[in-house]
């Protein structure tokens, strides 16, 4: 799932928030954009822009008003409204739900028995060599992995995607 940088996907201190780790454990890859560029996401922008402009002249005055608002502009934009970006098609008409069922929880990771293996306490830290090692508080309570790569080096996995590097030396992820 691609987004931007900030929340509720991800943060600027550790980059994974609560949420992109609650995806990652139910096997959703987070694509995080660049810093400050929010053309990496335009369509998504675009989006947003239309639908800011729309909301100025769609005032609800209580939560329940406002949301007919947005499911009005929902219905307009994905039903009603032609795109240029697929040859003034529209998006409800190109729509497929994916194959693939949503699982009911987490399972539990599953990492080769040569890494090493890590739980990471509330705070973020984990231990490595009676040393402690900041991740981030996001990952609390979940265990993570580490795969050698070179002396010192280690790629570090939540699940079984590639959360960082680790060095030993500096005892830093990245």
């Amino acid at each position: 799932m691609q987004s931007d940088n900030g929340p509720p996907f991800g943060t600027s201190i550790g980059r994974f928030s609560r949420l992109s780790v609650k995806l990652m454990s139910l096997g959703v890859q987070p694509v995080f954009s660049r810093p400050g560029k929010p053309q990496d996401n335009g369509r998504h922008e675009r989006m947003h822009r239309d639908l800011k402009a729309d909301i100025v002249r769609h005032r609800g005055a209580t939560m329940f008003e406002q949301q007919k608002f947005f499911d009005r502009f929902r219905r307009i934009y994905n039903v009603e409204r032609p795109h240029e970006g697929i040859g003034q098609d529209r998006p409800a008409r190109r729509f497929r739900a994916s194959p693939r069922p949503y699982p009911s929880g987490p399972s539990s990771p599953q990492y080769p028995d040569h890494w090493e293996k890590r739980k990471v306490m509330c705070n973020g830290v984990l231990r490595w060599k009676s040393k402690d090692v900041f991740l981030s508080e996001t990952f609390d309570g979940h265990t993570v992995a580490f795969e050698p790569i070179d002396y010192a080096l280690w790629r570090v996995h939540f699940y079984h995607f590639v959360i960082g590097t680790f060095d030993e030396r500096s005892r830093t992820i990245t």
